[in-house]
């Protein structure tokens, strides 16, 4: 049997341990339980978990347990008699969820198109009444040739039983890539890495269809742009989208710290869109500035229209900026101290970080130890974790904001080729040469750009 169709004392003893709430307990038990054979039936379910506790904890073991997971999972596979069956299920919330989280599936198709995964089917089946969250992007999506999206109500059912097994794909944390299960911002450091040995670093996999291009410019030309006109997207993370201010602070953003770098576009010729939803805080409309996220403009289709086509995007580590990434677009990801997301940063583009500054002595964290744990692994329980290790977040200001865009600027009026490596640049990549080491992970290559005037500002970081 696939799945079970009782509980024994093995499995409840299983689910009692998931539901303790205490996230360090958990592991604990989790991590005892992997080892004994009474649960090897569970060893995939329960490698899952341990990992996740893991990263939830910020603990770098996590690294290790997912290659352990993915062992089990194959081994899971043979004793199972579905070796032959190479599919795997896509989760519900990828594309029903956050829009950040369809990147997921495009890492997926991307690690298999350039030999780092095993080529498997990937089943998505429609939930009844699914909200997509994006209907646009899902379209690009449905049109991977690996990816099949189940709509039949029938064969949904009949393939649930599957969906409810290891062949289910935690995409949501980690990529398989090189027979190594490895967190996905990570992974993607690898298959960057492959397209620069292939000389297909600006390869991409979407491009605007014919129909969307010709819809979204009906509606530009409605108000009054034409094809002469180039324009950036801009867009600054709000807790108030989502009501997770509170816990999601640390990468929060400030559209007002983006007044000099839409300024310096305005003076070069170009549009603004700022980007998000109208629960955002609004912006003061100007010339050339639109605050699209309140306009009556807004649309999936003009989401996509808008960051497919722009000349460069600024903003946040949240949601929008997978949209610019699909489509190949130069990206700067500012005002968020996540060390894993440079590691996903191509060489045209660019990132300035929030640092991390120590209460008592008020010295700030030097990118190398930023680059490491548990520093790197600080994404949960993130006000409490602060407290514990006595830290803070040093922002970005408006003149961080600017000396990024004046770089992706440069880097993007060039053919995406960025200029060669300052003394400082090499400073920064020498001083974080260690990071994937340190994640019990392959070496890791740093690609991503980082102002000048940045790391001069901060260099005794280096």
């Amino acid at each position: 049997e696939i799945k079970f169709n009782y509980k024994n004392k093995v499995q409840i003893s299983y689910e009692k341990i998931l539901s303790n709430k205490n996230s360090l307990q958990k592991e604990k038990e989790l991590e005892k339980i992997s080892h004994l054979i009474e649960y090897e039936d569970f060893k995939p379910y329960i490698l899952d978990h341990l990992f996740n506790t893991q990263l939830y904890n910020s603990n770098p073991k996590a690294f290790l347990t997912m290659n352990r997971y993915l062992k089990a999972k194959k081994e899971w596979r043979i004793k199972n008699h579905l070796k032959s069956i190479n599919i795997d299920f896509l989760r519900q919330q990828l594309f029903t969820g956050s829009l950040g989280n369809y990147i997921k599936a495009y890492e997926y198709y991307e690690a298999q198109k350039y030999g780092l995964s095993e080529r498997k089917d990937a089943i998505f089946c429609m939930p009844l009444n699914a909200k997509i969250t994006n209907n646009i992007l899902f379209s690009y999506i449905k049109n991977i040739e690996s990816i099949k999206i189940i709509h039949n109500k029938d064969l949904s059912k009949k393939l649930y039983d599957l969906q409810d097994t290891p062949l289910d794909l935690p995409l949501g944390h980690g990529l398989e890539v090189n027979n190594n299960f490895i967190y996905s911002d990570f992974a993607y450091n690898y298959i960057i890495q492959k397209k620069h040995s292939l000389g297909k670093k600006l390869e991409h996999q979407f491009t605007l269809s014919k129909d969307h291009y010709e819809e979204g410019w009906l509606k530009l030309k409605k108000i009054g742009l034409t094809d002469k006109n180039w324009w950036v997207t801009i867009h600054a993370r709000s807790g108030n989208s989502k009501n997770d201010g509170n816990t999601e602070f640390w990468r929060e953003g400030n559209i007002k710290n983006f007044e000099k770098a839409i300024q310096y576009i305005k003076s070069l010729g170009g549009i603004i869109f700022r980007m998000g939803d109208n629960k955002m805080p609004k912006m003061k409309e100007e010339n050339n500035v639109i605050d699209y996220a309140h306009s009556d403009l807004k649309s999936p289709l003009m989401d996509i229209f808008l960051g497919a086509l722009s000349k460069f995007h600024l903003g946040s580590d949240s949601g929008y900026p997978v949209i610019p990434k699909m489509f190949g677009v130069p990206s700067m990801i500012s005002e968020t101290p996540s060390a894993p997301t440079y590691f996903a940063l191509n060489d045209y583009d660019v990132w300035v970080p929030k640092l991390y500054i120590d209460k008592s002595t008020r010295e700030l964290v030097k990118f190398e130890k930023a680059f490491n744990p548990p520093y790197s692994l600080i994404w949960f329980q993130v006000r409490e974790k602060f407290k514990k290790m006595n830290i803070e977040l040093v922002n970005n200001d408006a003149d961080d904001i600017l000396a990024g865009a004046k770089l992706l600027y440069k880097i993007s009026n060039n053919n995406k080729i960025p200029p060669e490596d300052t003394d400082l640049q090499k400073k920064f990549k020498k001083a974080i040469s260690n990071t994937g080491k340190n994640h019990h992970i392959p070496k890791l290559k740093a690609f991503g750009n980082i102002p000048d005037e940045f790391l001069q500002k901060y260099n005794k970081l280096l």
